[in-house]
């Protein structure tokens, strides 16, 4: 997924597996952050991103 504010998040599926009653499944995921010159509101700024990411995984993962 790429989105216009410089934030870049992939999720890719693995092996997924059946045995018996269970499934079991592999994620990876891969984020790229834009990093700005050093100033005071840096923090903030990553994470802003980190939970921006966190809610496409949960929102991807509801998909499902």
């Amino acid at each position: 997924m790429r989105a216009t504010d410089g934030l870049q998040t992939t999720i890719t599926l693995g092996s997924v597996n059946h045995d018996g009653q269970v499934f079991s499944l592999g994620l990876s995921l891969e984020m790229s952050l834009p990093i700005v010159e050093h100033d005071e509101h840096l923090p903030d700024q990553i994470e802003a991103y980190v939970h921006q990411a966190g809610l496409e995984v949960s929102a991807g993962s509801s998909k499902s």
